[in-house]
């Protein structure tokens, strides 16, 4: 994370990725947070899903798991019952954000970041706590950002019997709605030339891509510098993505591009589908 000189940061902690902090929670501003599940009672081996709730405060943003050159993702940091797993958290499609002047990959409106949660073969009836410290930074394009830690938890049952929480659940199916689905048909390839990095994006049958200026790669790996816009063309059916390596990057060998390719438009052959998620190896 870069930090700018004239920003009001309010941090006060040692370590954001270790979860070093002597408070239970810090500077709560901008966004209300809580953990919801949409199991009330559980069952032995089962997987439910749990998600963390962020509300925001009009103005305000938080952060996608790679905000670009400044911000900071949200993180979950979970401390299960015994035999319980947690998977990785599933995000939703960013938007772009700006924090003062710069532009960044975050939320502005409401989201559910999902974990999947499996319950151990062997599980006693009874209640169980799962807690979790959830970290965030909040920004506003005119206001301070502000970093904050919460303690967070919810208490399930446990029986011989599964009940839901219907009302949690269809939010939650709401939310995979909202998580990036693939997009088959399409041949991507990507390539470097000194500090640029060019993804080519082509449809198998031919479909047609109409040059748009909101087209943008969301890169899900650090080393793509956002403070510089990205150039798009489209020559011959083919879809052009041209981006800048960060300085920190420059030197380092990078091998993968990862990420989200937006379009306004939705994807030729896929009707109402916006981002198309790539993973190809950098040639």
């Amino acid at each position: 994370m870069k930090v700018m000189a004239g920003f009001c940061w309010v941090l006060g902690f040692a370590s954001v990725g270790s979860f070093s902090l002597q408070a239970a929670s810090m500077n709560l501003v901008g966004v209300d947070a809580k953990l919801v599940s949409e199991a009330k009672t559980i069952v032995p081996g089962q997987t439910f899903t749990v998600a963390l709730s962020l509300k925001h405060k009009d103005e305000y943003h938080t952060y996608w798991k790679n905000p670009g050159t400044v911000g900071v993702a949200t993180m979950l940091n979970w401390d299960l019952p015994e035999g319980f797993t947690a998977g990785e958290v599933q995000w939703q499609v960013p938007e772009r954000v700006t924090m003062v002047i710069y532009n960044t990959h975050g939320y502005a409106k409401d989201t559910w970041l999902l974990v999947d949660i499996t319950a151990p073969k062997k599980l006693p009836a009874g209640s169980y706590t799962f807690k979790a410290r959830a970290a965030w930074m909040t920004c506003a394009e005119k206001n301070c950002c502000n970093v904050a830690f919460q303690d967070l938890q919810l208490k399930l049952q446990a029986g011989d019997k599964k009940e839901w929480n219907d009302e949690v659940r269809s939010e939650i199916t709401a939310a995979r709605e909202k998580l990036p689905k693939a997009i088959k048909g399409w041949e991507v390839t990507a390539s470097r030339s000194g500090a640029k990095i060019t993804l080519r994006v082509k449809s198998e049958k031919g479909l047609p891509v109409d040059l748009d200026d909101a087209l943008y790669f969301y890169s899900a790996l650090s080393y793509v510098d956002t403070t510089v816009p990205q150039k798009v063309s489209i020559k011959d059916g083919e879809l052009s993505v041209v981006f800048q390596i960060n300085e920190l990057s420059l030197e380092k060998k990078i091998e993968t591009v990862e990420g989200l390719l937006y379009n306004p438009n939705a994807w030729p052959g896929s009707p109402g589908q916006k981002y198309m998620p790539l993973e190809v190896s950098l040639q």
